[in-house]
């Protein structure tokens, strides 16, 4: 937060081509609304089973102001965050609360917010504060797996072996 007054340099690969200086002059300030964590990590989470955590939002105005926890459609099935609404005090804090139900139907449903590589769930969440033009986002992750345990051979056969030895297979 506070006076910017910077200078960046436009540079091109081409060894022929002047770069270009561009004066950049700002006043950040900080939004009034703010959340203590930014990613809400549920760690590893089982299909039909409730996890709960709290978000903790901070004001830092002198007034009252009216918050509203926004859930992607993709998720309503799945995230609830309670209470919908609620009225933050002046430089105090407000706790709500998040439930997370993962059904059979998450992936189908909310697919495009597990990452590819790792099957990472990570939902975006807004919180709309009134009189503050940019929302506070947050993010919630967790990995989505299933309770059952799943083997790629339903046999083993150990061959002949005596009660002297010891046999041993590789399942997963």
């Amino acid at each position: 937060p506070g006076k910017v007054d910077t200078e960046f340099l436009v540079s091109f690969s081409d060894p022929l081509s002047e770069g270009i200086s561009i004066q950049a002059l700002a006043n950040a300030i900080d939004v009034p609304v703010w959340v203590e964590r930014q990613t809400v990590d549920l760690k590893i989470c089982m299909y039909d089973r409730l996890y709960q955590d709290t978000i903790i939002v901070n004001n830092r105005a002198t007034t009252a102001l009216r918050l509203k926890f926004e859930v992607c459609k993709e998720l309503k099935n799945h995230l609830e965050l309670l209470p919908k609404t609620g009225y933050i005090q002046a430089q105090s804090q407000f706790s709500a609360q998040l439930k997370f139900l993962p059904r059979k139907s998450l992936f189908q449903e909310a697919g495009k917010y597990f990452d590819k590589e790792t099957g990472v769930l990570e939902a975006p969440m807004i919180i709309r504060v009134a009189d503050q033009t940019q929302p506070v986002p947050f993010t919630v992750q967790a990995v989505v797996t299933t309770s059952d345990m799943e083997f790629d051979i339903t046999n083993i056969n150990f061959g002949c072996c005596t009660i002297h030895e010891s046999v041993k297979t590789r399942i997963r």
